[in-house]
């Protein structure tokens, strides 16, 4: 797993239906037969990857890693369009692949509804592929999260067949290529994190070891991640990422979490000196989250307040793109704490404003104005 999994994506679905899909558990994996499957594993087509050779006299298309790794609006934008114009001439499996890839090329730029209609045809053209269940997934996922936030009470109540298809899908994943790691690790979030009655670290755990045949690093990984929601277990969890960085120093989701983990216990340079490990160049999703996040520790320490401001200000304007990257309305009220601190009020204020224009309902920033206001 090149990158860290975040459970919020996750959690929020099953905190949407965790007791109505309870009442109504029981999905197949997308409906495959046990006969569909095991005919899909043994023509490799389960595990076929979504890449493209390229086109005579023409570079690559990039493969569904490749666009999900990507940071540029601009530059996935060019790489969808050119893939869309692939697709209109494409027959059969490449059909298929190339449908896969432009569904996650609009989901990654925000048009969920495309992104969906495709990602469903991709499954149509490719049923045994367990890729185009798993991007179907993320996709219906990202369907729901935005409801939730939008659309309040009716959004959770419409969201319940969705979220059980989105647990059905990530079976189909699982069962057609059991080497698809991503898809087994959202499995496990939703039973380690998944509140009662969906959540069951019994169950987790034995995803987990599951894992380990597959990628035994990982599995570990895991293991320490159940304890990092028990706030008294950070200590735990801390030394169990240490363990896990003794055999490979360099994993970016070891140091990740060992920055998160520090910075819970107010150890914001110990915090900030791991995050600033992943901040490379050409930037990466990772290195975004990492300034992000070394920038938050940096002004909750009040040390390096100008580095701070300057990683908070390249954010805002690279926008980078990304699952769940830090969104706008909380960079600019960081960056409001920052100027605060650094005695520019007027700054902090337009900062503050900004957030709040960006998201009308951060009760904190409401009140970080506020204490302008006063003199504070």
């Amino acid at each position: 797993m090149a990158r860290f999994i975040t459970l919020i994506l996750a959690l929020v679905a099953v905190a949407i239906a965790s007791f109505a899909l309870w009442m109504r558990a029981g999905s197949d994996a997308a409906d495959l037969s046990e006969a569909e499957i095991e005919a899909a594993r043994t023509s490799g087509s389960g595990a076929r990857a979504i890449e493209l050779e390229a086109a005579e006299d023409a570079r690559p298309l990039a493969t569904l890693t490749g666009l999900r790794e990507m940071v540029d609006r601009a530059a996935l934008a060019t790489e969808v369009a050119r893939i869309e114009a692939r697709l209109a001439a494409a027959e059969g499996e490449e059909r298929g692949l190339l449908t896969v890839l432009l569904a996650e090329g609009n989901r990654m730029l925000g048009d969920l509804e495309r992104a969906f209609g495709l990602a469903e045809a991709g499954v149509e053209l490719l049923p045994g592929n367990s890729q185009a269940h798993f991007i179907l997934a993320e996709t219906i996922m990202a369907r729901v999260v935005r409801e939730a936030e939008t659309g309040g009470v009716s959004a959770m109540v419409s969201a319940l067949d969705e979220v059980k298809r989105y647990q059905s899908e990530l079976a189909a994943a699982v069962a057609l290529d059991p080497a698809n790691v991503d898809a087994r690790v959202r499995q496990i979030i939703v039973y380690a994190f998944g509140p009662w009655p969906i959540g069951s670290k019994k169950k987790a755990r034995g995803l987990i070891e599951e894992l380990g045949e597959f990628d035994a690093f990982r599995r570990d990984f895991w293991e320490v991640q159940l304890l990092v929601g028990d706030d008294d277990r950070i200590d735990e969890a801390l030394a169990g990422f240490r363990g896990l960085q003794a055999a490979r120093p360099d994993d970016p989701d070891v140091i990740y979490n060992i920055g998160e983990l520090l910075a819970k216990k107010d150890e914001w340079a110990g915090a900030a000196a791991e995050f600033d490990r992943l901040v490379e160049v050409p930037r990466t999703q990772r290195a975004f989250q990492a300034m992000y996040q070394g920038a938050k520790a940096r002004s909750s320490g009040g040390f390096e307040l100008e580095r701070a401001l300057s990683d908070l200000e390249e954010y805002e304007s690279a926008r980078p793109l990304g699952d769940l990257m830090p969104n706008l309305a909380r960079v600019a009220y960081h960056r409001g704490n920052v100027l605060s601190k650094l005695g520019r009020e007027g700054e902090a204020r337009a900062a503050y404003e900004r957030s709040l224009e960006l998201d009308p309902d951060r009760e904190r920033v409401k009140q970080a104005l506020e204490a302008l206001g006063s003199g504070e």
